[in-house]
């Protein structure tokens, strides 16, 4: 679907496939992943973990290039139309149900219930021109293994920036890295933290724990930081983007993608909503 706006907006951040389910595959994904269990039931997901300690206190990274000239922002949220929220799917666990839970949730759909908001869907623009000598800042990511889920579920960065798995429960876990990086550190126990590992390539980073087939993360590459992860309303936010006219590609595991068309201007905020149906899905 692509829809046409003089004044719009957008910006998106990552999540990964699960057991049995019909997932769209995310962008430049180049590697798929084992899973295990199976999907029986939607559960809800409106209230999900909350950003672990460790991702909080990452290191900032280095500041990058500056891009000089007029600058404005995008910023909206995006939402859930139709009669009844979906829910996310439910997955049997016959590993470690004592530790984790009989029945886990993919979190492939978090919608809130009071606004209708979609949680964990990514957005960025498309078509940025940069100078030759550009280097985009960078940060370092850490993904948690924090009660048998990922946390960050989704998340967008830029290329030179690191990225590193921690274990948070009591259980042995391991976070493997699809696509480019291709890493699986193992996580024996609670404590557990990686090396840390530079990303070099744009694209999308499918993240799995191989033991539990419910776990998955998706990690969004850009070679700009013009990107953005919706939080738990659906709102999402992207500051000094150079003014001009650009594809906005917004991009959720469940729902699929969708692209608009979004000019910035400088010194100005575009606003507007964007949505999802179960039509998308």
């Amino acid at each position: 679907m692509r829809l046409i706006s003089s004044l719009a907006i957008a910006s998106l951040l990552v999540v990964l496939p699960a057991c049995n389910s019909r997932t769209p595959a995310p962008p430049k994904s180049s590697s798929s992943a084992p899973e295990t269990g199976t999907a029986v039931t939607p559960a809800d997901d409106s209230k999900a973990p909350a950003p672990s300690a460790a991702a909080a206190s990452a290191p900032t990274g280095d500041p990058g290039t500056p891009i000089t000239g007029p600058k404005g922002r995008l910023e909206g949220v995006v939402k859930f139309v139709g009669d009844e929220i979906p829910k996310s799917t439910l997955v049997s666990n016959l590993t470690d149900p004592q530790i984790c839970g009989a029945e886990m949730s993919k979190m492939d759909i978090v919608i809130s219930p009071e606004n209708r908001g979609i949680r964990n869907v990514l957005l960025w623009l498309d078509n940025v021109e940069l100078p030759a000598d550009y280097k985009p800042p960078t940060s370092h990511l850490i993904i948690d293994n924090l009660k048998c889920q990922f946390e960050p579920h989704a998340a967008a960065i830029t290329v030179g920036s690191t990225v590193q798995a921690k274990n948070s429960d009591e259980v042995y876990h391991t976070t493997h890295f699809y696509g480019d990086l291709n890493e699986n550190p193992p996580l024996p126990e609670k404590g557990s933290l990686s090396k840390s590992y530079k990303v070099r390539r744009p694209g999308m980073m499918n993240v799995k724990c191989d033991k539990h087939g419910w776990m998955q993360a998706y990690v969004l590459v850009n070679k700009h930081p013009f990107h953005a992860v919706t939080d738990l309303d659906g709102n999402f936010g992207i500051a000094d983007i150079p003014a001009g006219a650009y594809t906005l590609k917004i991009w959720h595991e469940h729902f699929g993608i969708q692209e608009r068309e979004v000019t910035v201007t400088d010194g100005e905020t575009a606003k507007f909503d964007l949505t999802y149906s179960n039509s998308n899905g």
